[in-house]
């Protein structure tokens, strides 16, 4: 689901892309990947409380994720 959602961004189908990475993270709730996905795509949409939202859940899901980290700093938000 989430190399559909990437496809579906890389066609400028920003909220196909969102539904089906929303659909992800209820199917995975659980995986960090799916949450630090619809956080790329909210960024990608404009959204920036969502985005950083979605980032901050896959850092509490990993903290090892360096992507999330470093996304929130270029959103200006605090991990």
């Amino acid at each position: 689901m989430n190399r559909l959602g990437y496809q579906l961004l890389r066609l400028k189908r920003v909220k196909d892309a969102i539904a089906i990475l929303t659909q992800n993270t209820v199917d995975f709730p659980e995986a960090f990947n799916t949450w630090d996905s619809l956080a790329e795509a909210y960024m990608i949409d404009g959204d920036k409380q969502s985005a950083i939202k979605y980032y901050k859940k896959s850092l509490e899901l990993n903290s090892g994720n360096t992507n999330a980290v470093q996304k929130l700093k270029e959103l200006g938000a605090a991990n």
